[in-house]
């Protein structure tokens, strides 16, 4: 039995395999589930790439493009090419005004996906899905390289090296961006790529190998790309000069600088020319300052505090477009302890080593996990001092660039408990991959998936009146709620929920809720369009003869002047065209209808 077992236990690199076909998978299952734009500033990054490929020169700060246009062009001139073939018809999404953070149906989407959007893909939306795609390849160069990585780290330790690489592949959010449009996923393998070639690069310093030079040459070509990827890739640099400086005592300390830095400098220098030139200073903080929310004021500790429980929260799920769909709270206190495990293993790790340092002097993995651990304090370093710049930083993918050394560290602290508990790793690992990667799949199929597929809970509302008002032969109004009658006295500031209840007649094409607070003139002082489920799906996606049930938020907006008002509705084609209305006898109603009536007062 010891042998069958022995023989159907996977080795290291069938393991990896395992891992990255898995990530890939899961990847390309957020691109599928995902809506397009709904991850953190996919828009403005997809519109990028489209400014690219249709204008061959870098964006100005104008239209979709203006939050990102500061960030260095290298990922974008990548997948620019796989859209030329489509012409410029714009981002097929719009902002979906009835997106509230804080309400538990209308927080989910904060875009809305017109017909154009949804598949079958066609024209921009296909462009925008091959993108996803490719991003998904970025982030399986940064799961093997972070492999590579770990083996050069601890290379007694193969299963610490696939342990790693899983922790990678498998956290949630870092899938979720290999299948959305964004420059973190390959500024998170170039990190990888370039701690690999550094540390690759100490290791033959210190055997004196004849290719110890072309190791910190690659280093420095890598670093400099990581520069061109995002404005982060400059922490890197703090990471190789410490590398650097390990192998000071090695003979040809100096051609190893040299090295490093021709190649580093050679790169990167003409994107500090470019900015130069076009604002006045290297790094391009003038425009970044002018596209970004900058922060007023010191970062007091109240403020940084809240900012670290969203970076934490976020570093293992930040979905949606606001990074505001996260993980129920009590998986993310799990995983800290998961976390505090592998802490405790690398200090009873450390511990033991120190005291065997006498006995196995050629022993350095203690150092290059030492210098994986700065490369991540650099990295954290930097985090603080953006956080103290702009605002919106609480979000865990700024931090990635030190995922893939975090994720060494990580597995070797897991690996040190194992031995502890005599357990096999041969045996233990495996079982902790397994269990990792279904968790993944867990969190988009069972989690994320039916946030977005499964039609939200709604609670009719106990009294209603009866409508059966018909809009152009093709939708009904069954039934509604609007809190605001004839007696009610309200001031301006004042907002309530109204209940509006559809039913499609027949399969129907975009259809636009208006809803109007008109005075006793007809003018308006409120006015929302939208969708009329609140933002959750457009109409074209509705079944006949199911009823549609949604709450929307109205308002009386703050110096509304005293007077009567009425709540009027109505429904539009996306060109602005009202449908007629009938009542259940087929009388014709107009073009609006009056749902509500209020007597706005002076405010107390």
């Amino acid at each position: 039995m010891r042998t069958l077992r022995r023989q159907f236990q996977p080795s290291p690199q069938a393991a990896l395999l395992g891992t990255l076909g898995l990530y890939l998978l899961l990847a390309v299952g957020y691109s599928l589930v995902v809506p397009l734009g709904e991850a953190p500033d996919e828009v403005s990054h997809y519109a990028y790439v489209r400014w690219l490929a249709v204008h061959q020169r870098l964006p100005e700060p104008q239209g979709a493009v203006f939050g990102e246009v500061f960030q260095p062009p290298l990922y974008y001139a990548l997948v620019a090419p796989l859209t030329a073939w489509q012409p410029d018809e714009g981002v097929p999404v719009e902002a979906n005004g009835d997106f509230e953070l804080g309400h538990p149906v209308r927080r989910v989407r904060v875009l809305i996906q017109p017909p154009a959007a949804r598949w079958p893909w066609r024209g921009e939306a296909l462009a925008w899905h091959v993108v996803r795609l490719a991003s998904a390849l970025f982030g399986a160069v940064a799961v093997v390289a972070t492999y590579r990585l770990a083996r050069l780290v601890v290379p007694a330790s193969p299963w610490a090296a696939v342990l790693a690489a899983a922790f990678v592949a498998f956290v949630p959010q870092f899938t979720f961006q290999g299948g959305t449009v964004t420059n973190d996923t390959p500024a998170t393998a170039l990190s990888a790529l370039g701690l690999l070639a550094l540390v690759s690069g100490v290791r033959r310093a210190w055997r004196y190998h004849p290719a110890t030079e072309r190791s910190w040459r690659l280093a420095g070509l890598l670093g400099g790309l990581g520069v061109w990827a995002k404005t982060s890739g400059w922490v890197l640099a703090g990471t190789a000069f410490l590398a650097w400086a390990l192998t000071w005592r090695e003979p040809g300390r100096w051609r190893r600088l040299l090295a490093l830095v021709l190649p580093w400098g050679g790169v990167a220098v003409p994107w500090l020319a470019w900015n130069l030139w076009q604002y006045g200073d290297p790094f391009g903080w003038a425009l970044m300052h002018q596209v970004t929310d900058e922060r007023v004021g010191p970062l007091t500790w109240p403020v940084f505090r809240e900012v670290l429980q969203g970076l934490y929260r976020t570093f293992w799920a930040g979905f949606g477009g606001a990074a505001h769909i996260s993980l129920p709270s009590t998986l993310n206190v799990a995983l800290g302890i998961w976390w505090g495990l592998a802490v405790v293993g690398l200090g009873w790790l450390a511990w033991v080593r120190w005291r065997r340092r006498a006995r196995h002097p050629d022993d350095r993995s203690l150092i290059l996990l030492g210098l994986l651990a700065a490369h991540v304090a650099l990295v954290l370093a930097a985090w603080v001092q953006w956080t103290r710049t702009v605002l919106g930083t609480g979000q865990g993918r700024l931090i990635f660039p030190a995922l893939p050394a975090l994720a060494v560290l990580l597995a070797v602290g897991w690996l040190a408990l194992v031995r502890r508990w005599r357990a096999g790793e041969r045996g233990a690992v495996p079982t902790m991959v397994g269990l990792w990667g279904l968790f993944g799949a867990w969190v988009l199929m069972g989690y994320l998936r039916p946030l977005y597929v499964a039609p939200p809970p709604v609670t009719r509302p106990p009294e209603f009146v009866e409508a059966g008002w018909t809009f152009g032969e093709e939708m009904r109004l069954r039934r509604y709620f609007v809190p605001w009658t004839v007696d009610h006295h309200l001031p301006p500031g004042t907002q309530a929920e109204a209940y509006f209840e559809w039913e499609a007649i027949r399969p129907l094409d975009d259809r636009r809720l208006l809803l109007q607070l008109i005075d006793d003139e007809g003018r308006p002082v409120w006015v929302k369009e939208g969708t009329p489920s609140a933002g959750r799906d457009t109409t074209d996606q509705w079944l006949p003869h199911t009823p549609v049930g949604a709450w929307h938020r109205i308002e009386i907006p703050p110096g509304t002047p005293p007077g009567w008002y009425r709540l009027m509705l109505s429904v539009h084609t996306p060109d602005g065209r009202a449908l007629p209305m009938t009542d259940e006898q087929g009388n014709f109603l107009g073009e609006q209808v009056m749902v509500g009536q209020v007597t706005v007062v002076e405010q107390p």
